[in-house]
């Protein structure tokens, strides 16, 4: 699996609102480097992932670029600018990511407000969508968890998980499916669900509790918290 068969798309182009630090949260200071580092030291220390694309914001690429030539980043082929949502951006590091390995390899997209994806867990993970076609990393959610309709229980539903990134896909297939997606104006959260809704199948590999998704400045606190257990 080691070489340009594995490339990875890390999305960092989001506002990130909700955490109200008026700047790209995935430039925080988290243990003292930038998220965005913890973010891509995954790969860079992953001998199965050959390549790295990374998606921004066009305003903000110059301070990628500056980040990126500082060291963070090894394996970063190519800077490419993201769209006005999610899946725009998707798609157009999954466009950049083509130019570099063609189609039939797997491709992982990630979330650069993810810091501590397990690495551990990769090797699994791109088993899985080699097999399937289609795999993520998901935690079972707690046992709280309810559905409801109209502030009504109408379910204690027992078989919930929650998805996290880096999510795998054979790159050919994903990209078929963001197509179609594109053409019917579909629009989804993650780039497993655009998957699944054109016939992709996506098996689950457990993921980690340290898995966390930074969007919040508690997500922050318990991040930092996460940092000071790991090595710089």
């Amino acid at each position: 699996m080691a070489g340009d068969g594995v490339g990875a798309v890390v999305l960092a182009a989001g506002e990130g609102r909700r955490m109200g630090a008026g700047r790209n949260k995935a430039l925080l200071p988290l243990g003292g480097r930038p998220m965005l580092a913890w973010s891509l030291a995954l790969f860079d220390g992953a001998p199965e992932v050959g390549l790295v694309v990374l998606v921004v914001a066009e305003g903000e690429r110059s301070t990628f670029e500056r980040l990126i030539g500082e060291g963070a980043g090894r394996k970063v082929k190519e800077i490419v600018s993201g769209g006005a949502t999610r899946q725009q951006s998707e798609w157009n590091g999954l466009g950049a990511a083509r130019r570099w390995m063609g189609e039939d390899g797997i491709v992982l997209v990630h979330d650069a407000a993810r810091p501590f994806a397990p690495a551990a867990l990769l090797p699994a993970l791109i088993g899985a969508a080699q097999e399937a076609g289609g795999a993520i990393l998901a935690t079972p959610a707690s046992t709280g968890v309810v559905a409801a309709a109209a502030g009504v229980v109408t379910a204690f539903p027992s078989d919930l998980w929650a998805a996290q990134t880096p999510q795998a896909f054979v790159l050919r297939g994903i990209l078929r499916a963001h197509e179609e997606a594109r053409a019917a104006g579909f629009a989804a959260t993650d780039s497993a669900a655009v998957y699944e809704r054109y016939g992709g199948t996506v098996r689950v590999v457990e993921g980690s509790a340290d898995n966390v998704k930074v969007t919040t400045p508690e997500d922050l606190a318990l991040a930092e918290a996460i940092a000071r257990r790991r090595p710089a």
